[in-house]
Parts: structure tokens; C-alpha cells; sequence
């Protein structure tokens, strides 16, 4: 039998857990800039900046989460790479 010392602490572990896991971008799974973000080894610094970090930065995240269209070519800095 766990007693009630045993479950709190069982609670704390479950929550510092989910405070310390990382975070992922809801919108991965339908950005298209996601695949190219996970190809090259200079584009994964982008990933794991963006998409497995600090996703509410992206500005692709931002469009989205607002309900505007976003640019194909808009990387999570907001430069278009039609612009480059």
C-alpha cells in the first residue's frame, strides 16, 4: 500500500516532470517549413530553436495561432526567403 506521503511525492515527480519536458510547436505536424527545418544540419538549430523550444518566438506560430495565412517561405525569424 502507498501511503499518503508516497503519493504526494509520486504527484511532485509527475509535475516537475511535465515542467521540465520539452516543449513542441502545435502546429509542426502542418508547417510546411517543419521538413526543410529537419533536412540539413545548419536548418536543426532552427528546429530545435523554433519547433522544440521556444515556439511561441516563431512567427510562423504567431500567423497561425491568430488565424492569418502564412508564407510558405516565411522562416520562424520572420525573414521571407524570397526577400534573400
Amino acid at each position: 500500500n502507498l501511503d499518503s506521503s508516497h503519493i504526494a511525492l509520486a504527484r511532485a515527480l509527475d509535475e516537475h516532470r511535465a515542467e521540465t519536458a520539452p516543449k513542441t510547436c502545435p502546429n509542426m505536424e502542418g508547417c510546411a517549413m517543419y521538413p526543410m527545418l529537419s533536412l540539413a544540419g545548419t536548418l536543426k538549430t532552427w528546429k530545435t530553436r523554433y519547433c522544440t523550444g521556444q515556439f511561441e518566438e516563431c512567427e510562423r506560430h504567431k500567423l497561425t495561432k491568430i488565424g492569418r495565412p502564412v508564407a510558405p517561405d516565411l522562416m520562424p525569424n520572420g525573414v521571407r526567403l524570397s526577400d534573400r
